[in-house]
């Protein structure tokens, strides 16, 4: 079973993402600890990516942007799904 997404707030992880260099601030820095790393059961959207997003806390985003400030430019996306009509 696949864990659903958020529906307030959609969080992606994007090619710009250098886990694989050995980046781990997303993991690091986020206080609701929505990211997973490789191999996580509980990560959604990680099939080509080395982090993923767990899909069950992604609404506890808290739109801090601790994230987006550490992590490489165009890395992470975060999408207030509540401001689209």
């Amino acid at each position: 079973m696949t864990p659903e997404r958020g529906i307030f707030v959609n969080v992606v992880v994007t090619e710009a993402c250098t886990y694989s260099q050995g980046c781990r601030a997303c993991l690091e820095v986020c206080p609701v600890d929505i990211f997973a790393a490789p191999g996580d059961p509980a990560a959604v959207g990680g099939e080509r990516l080395p982090i993923a997003v767990r899909g069950q806390l992604e609404d506890e985003c808290t739109l801090c942007n601790l994230c987006t400030d550490r992590c490489p430019p165009r890395a992470l996306e975060i999408r207030r799904l509540y401001l689209q009509v």
